[in-house]
């Protein structure tokens, strides 16, 4: 074969084997364009849920916090306070109960569990933001009467036991609230609500919490910020590996083009012996081999190859002046 051929049959080999090796590429490069996104996906939303559940968290806390504290002063039958423009009275209490006077002369006002709650969510708000409070379908403190998200929650409540939360919009911030039912005091059965009837439920209304989600969504963005860096990050480095395994890969194939063509070059090198001509034929096993006859060896590999006799003009000139 001719040395002039042999690049152009390396290009095609080259070429046939880099096309399959870009169409793998490129798959690769999907597949983990998938897998990433997916992942990307994922984390995003693990991170909002994770956000909701701390914020849940901390209402739930609040809530908790407020009904132990109910209930430690519903045991004591009220807590005696020097009476005080932040501890009024309660007028929904019976009149020999509201205020007490001391052999000193001092006024105390007894707080019940509701009153104490009401002035625990007041200081909350002040503090914090934070706002805790009762609310009822039907409240004896029109105070308490519920906003339009308390009312849907409690009507979706119907009365019995749960907890309800979402996060809402309201005046361009996010809130986040939460609605848990609440069974009354004992000291609140005793001395404001009805007693209910036998086997009926105890819970008249419900405690709410109502907290800015701002902060909750600032450590979400700052999270998914993480995440986004994070996984543009595994872009680049898999970009970066896929693409040194690309070349790599690309540089071994051509290397395997070459070696193909030279060996196809050296399976077509015909030996022929240099006295009689004759030409060696392989068999399976090297030591096989036998030697034929050049025209036989034609015939056998050209298919219907035929030989016509004759003598060249030099032939004939050396046979001349031998005969001669």
């Amino acid at each position: 074969m001719s040395s002039h051929r042999t690049p152009d049959r390396i290009g095609g080999l080259s070429r046939d084997a880099v096309s399959q090796h870009r169409k793998m590429y490129l798959g690769s490069v999907a597949l983990s364009a998938v897998a990433l996104l997916v992942s990307l996906v994922a984390s995003l939303r693990a991170v909002e849920q994770e956000q909701a559940a701390l914020a849940l968290t901390v209402a739930e806390t609040y809530a908790a916090e407020t009904v132990a504290l109910r209930s430690w002063v519903s045991e004591q039958g009220g807590l005696l306070v020097p009476e005080s423009e932040s501890a009024r009275p309660n007028p929904h209490l019976p009149a020999e109960l509201r205020t007490r006077i001391t052999d000193d002369g001092q006024r105390l006002t007894l707080l019940n569990p509701a009153h104490l709650t009401r002035i625990l969510g007041e200081r909350t708000e002040r503090v914090s933001g934070t706002r805790i409070r009762l609310t009822a379908a039907e409240p004896l403190r029109p105070e308490n009467a519920p906003d339009p998200w308390e009312a849907a929650a409690l009507a979706q409540l119907g009365g019995g036991e749960g907890v309800l939360f979402e996060v809402v919009e309201r005046d361009g911030a996010e809130r986040f609230r939460y609605l848990a039912a609440l069974a009354a005091e004992p000291s609140c059965l005793a001395s404001c609500h009805p007693a209910p009837e036998s086997g009926s439920s105890t819970v008249f209304g419900a405690i709410a919490v109502d907290c800015d989600y701002a902060p909750f969504r600032e450590a979400s963005r700052r999270q998914q910020r993480f995440v986004w860096g994070s996984h543009a990050a595994l872009v680049a480095v898999a970009l970066a590996v896929l693409t040194a395994l690309s070349q790599a890969l690309r540089r071994s194939l051509l290397r395997l083009a070459k070696a193909g063509v030279r060996i196809g070059d050296l399976e077509q090198l015909l030996p022929i012996c240099a006295s009689c001509k004759r030409v060696r034929v392989e068999a399976d096993e090297p030591e096989d081999g036998r030697w034929v006859q050049l025209e036989d060896y034609v015939h056998r590999s050209v298919d219907a190859a035929t030989f016509s006799h004759g003598v060249c003009p030099h032939c004939v000139h050396e046979l001349d002046d031998s005969s001669g």
